[in-house]
């Protein structure tokens, strides 16, 4: 349970903070407020909607703090759906730990000290620049714990300062353009600087590596000096990353802020290290992030929002991990320029990443798990990415829209790279007049009692190929979008839909995983977020699957200790998902149904004239106008776009099995049409265009008779009207640098990913 630590703030009124330990049940304890001999400010005052047969359950696990001890019994104090509670209870009952701490208090324990450093000696033959460099790297080194303590990975920690150390450093200082090393060589200059060649076009080449500055001058119309400076690199044109910064001048952002503050001829892109394309596929990205380092430093070009010490809530933002970062680099680099004549630093700085830190993780996904069972309430784990929406317009019949969306990019166990896209309909943007580049979170939810989630993200049957196959349905997908009009924060829920025309498309080719798509998809997601490896006989699927431009750090909270800190995901190894005989998924359906008006795993079907079809009024009219029998499966897979008819599989000559529940490896299912509006659901808008609007299925069901076939889980209405929430975790804090990330991934490559959404707009 995570409520009493992120969101509390101070404790009740009544209550001096100072005199709270932190608390955690050891058995479960059931709170009679009535009890005659309860001090007032603990008699009747629990909701009855808190309780369970009239007691205040308090399961064993439950977090809370003890306010008193009075011989055998403590003052208790529980957080439940928004507001304390006081209660009496033994003091066998539950554990102490340490006195409460503020969310400040906590959050220092994760920043980093000023370390102290090693001596070192400073070569007098070599240029200033060189020195510095040499000197600063060297600094670095000394402080390889510290650096790893800080999220430096052990292997790239290897590749920066193992044997290739000094090749790194020589090549860095190799790789300095001709002008740029002459401008440098002896300090920092802004006019000579300004004056340096700048980026076009043709130089450098598409192909090369290179390390570049952004130099604003004359901030608000002052002098050349007063300027502000951000350092970069490109890995394929440099032009191409030019051009998305110039796109993006009038974002709000850290670094964008600023470069406003100079007008556009004052506004230089200066390339300063360049490695030509014909030796850039050596260069490894280890390689250029060091020298993207050298570059920040040399400068001294991080943004005052990173050097400020965090605040409370900045432990639930990515801010924490890059003030360590900076706080890390920062130390050697005072140092190095306490021994080295190098002094210079920007008046203002864009940089907010220490790119040494594993440049490729640049915003982690957030993991949230639920700690603590509340009674009566599901719980969750909720992973969070800040993000910013990128546009991509689309042409249907003539009219051209578009929508905004988010790439995941991610790596099959094989080596494979695809992308998971997830969209908000044009529909959906229209309504709430998004526009492009909006901030938000996206955000997955995975139900830990493995139960379909409330709008399941995926909408699958819980009966297929594979066993325990409905568990797909417990994702959640949904993005916090921050609403910069109102300030506030809009919850917009996602689907992939119902597609029905993919899935018979896939049964006529037999195409199995194909048809399973939306299955699949949630199950990948699903194995990305927790890090699931597989053991066994993968049966088709990625044995594993990662993250390529960011990673998981799992939220790791110590209550009787009263610290919190973030720790990298684990990963975990599972058995990979088992194949469902037909056998097995016969008896699953057959128990699904007992005692329902649906027929399973029948030897043929009813016939059209019989009684069983005619189960009232309506069915007796529906069934005068059908010409042939169809399975519930086929039913409500119905597509316009793509004609089928419920047809035998001839593989199943002992029973009636059609072509689509076989590909599900499971028995047909009948259930007369007036039975099928009461359990798939009849609510508009409908499922067949034509015909009986009194009598016609919906086209989003409500009854349990979703279950039986992929569906949608969400009406346009529902998803365009979004719902405003309290603002998450991280706040809008969390939200601070997604415009500097989105530049930063704007370069990446994806030629040749494959495209995994399945997608988002409804068949017409």
């Amino acid at each position: 349970m995570l409520e009493p630590i992120l969101r509390l703030g101070p404790p009740p009124r009544n209550v001096e903070p100072r005199r709270m330990k932190a608390l955690v049940m050891r058995s479960h304890f059931a709170f009679d407020d009535t009890a005659n001999d309860l001090p007032p400010f603990a008699h009747k005052k629990i909701p009855l909607n808190l309780k369970s047969n009239d007691r205040f359950s308090i399961p064993a696990g439950t977090e809370g703090y003890l306010v008193e001890q009075k011989g055998e019994y403590g003052w208790g104090l529980f957080y439940r759906n928004g507001s304390w509670y006081n209660v009496i209870l033994p003091m066998n009952v539950f554990v102490t730990g340490k006195t409460w701490r503020p969310l400040q208090g906590q959050v220092t324990d994760n920043a980093i000290g000023n370390p102290v450093l090693r001596s070192w000696t400073r070569n007098l033959q070599a240029t200033p620049l060189e020195n510095y460099i040499r000197s600063f790297w060297l600094c670095l080194r000394s402080q390889r714990e510290l650096l790893l303590r800080c999220g430096l990975h052990p292997f790239i920690g290897h590749d920066i300062f193992g044997s290739s150390f000094q090749a790194n450093v020589d090549s860095i200082i190799s790789a300095f353009t001709a002008p740029a090393k002459a401008a440098l060589q002896n300090g920092v200059n802004i006019t000579t600087l300004s004056q340096l060649p700048k980026v076009s076009q043709q130089w450098p080449a598409p192909g090369c590596k290179v390390i570049y500055i952004r130099l604003y001058t004359h901030q608000n119309n002052a002098n050349i000096d007063d300027c502000a400076i951000y350092g970069g690199q490109s890995k394929t044109h440099l032009w191409r990353r030019h051009l998305a910064h110039q796109s993006n001048i009038d974002n709000n952002s850290p670094h964008y802020n600023y470069a406003r503050r100079s007008s556009p001829h004052h506004r230089h892109m200066i390339p300063i290290m360049i490695w030509d394309a014909q030796v850039a596929d050596s260069i490894r990205l280890t390689l250029v992030n060091m020298a993207e380092q050298t570059v920040i430093a040399m400068f001294n070009s991080y943004h005052g929002w990173v050097k400020r010490p965090p605040g409370g809530g900045d432990v639930f933002s990515y801010r924490l991990h890059f003030y360590n970062h900076f706080t890390a680099i920062d130390s050697a680099n005072q140092e190095t320029r306490t021994k080295t004549t190098w002094s210079y630093s920007a008046p203002a700085g864009c940089n907010a990443e220490s790119p040494m830190f594993d440049k490729k993780a640049r915003t982690p996904i957030y993991c949230y798990p639920q700690r603590v069972q509340i009674p009566g309430q599901r719980s969750k784990t909720v992973y969070r990415l800040p993000m910013v929406f990128q546009k991509e317009e689309y042409t249907t019949k003539g009219v051209t829209r578009y929508w905004l969306q988010r790439y995941i990019p991610y790596t099959t166990s094989d080596g494979t790279h695809k992308f998971f896209r997830f969209r908000v309909p044009h529909s959906t943007v229209q309504r709430l007049q998004m526009p492009d580049n909006a901030k938000a979170y996206l955000v997955f939810e995975t139900m830990d009692d493995g139960q379909p989630h409330d709008i399941p993200y995926a909408g699958c049957p819980n009966v297929g190929p594979f066993k325990n196959f409905g568990a797909a349905n417990r994702l959640g997908v949904h993005y916090e979008w921050l609403d910069e009009t109102s300030g506030n924060f809009i919850e917009i829920p996602l689907q992939l839909g119902r597609r029905s025309g993919d899935f018979l498309t896939a049964v006529k080719n037999s195409d199995m995983m194909k048809a399973i798509a939306h299955w699949r998809r949630a199950t990948d997601i699903m194995q990305l977020l927790e890090g699931i490896d597989y053991q066994g006989d993968c049966n088709g699927l990625s044995r594993s699957l990662h993250l390529t431009l960011c990673h998981v750090r799992m939220f790791s909270l110590d209550h009787l200790n009263q610290s919190i800190r973030w720790i990298p995901r684990p990963r975990q190894s599972r058995p990979a998902p088992e194949l469902a005989s037909f056998r097995y998924n016969a008896q699953l359906m057959n128990d699904q149904h007992k005692g329902t008006y649906t027929l399973v795993n029948v030897k043929e079907p009813p016939p059209i004239d019989s009684d069983f079809w005619r189960f009232t009024s309506h069915d007796v009219k529906v069934m005068g106008q059908k010409a042939v029998v169809k399975c519930d499966l086929c039913y409500y897979m119905h597509s316009f776009n793509v004609g089928y008819q419920c047809e035998r599989d001839p593989e199943h000559e002992d029973r009636w099995v059609c072509k689509c529940c076989s590909t599900l490896n499971r028995p047909c299912t009948f259930t007369p049409r007036s039975q099928c509006l009461v359990l798939w659901g009849s609510d508009r808008p409908f499922l067949f265009a034509a015909g009986d609007t009194q009598n016609s299925l919906g086209w989003y069901p409500t009854g349990p008779h979703r279950f039986l076939a992929f569906h949608a889980t969400l009406t346009p209405d529902r998803q365009a009207q979004g719902q405003r929430i309290e603002p998450p975790i991280e706040g809008r804090g969390g939200l601070d640098l997604v415009y500097d990330m989105a530049i930063m991934d704007a370069e990446e490559e994806v030629g040749g990913v494959e495209d995994c959404d399945e997608g988002l707009e409804e068949e017409a």
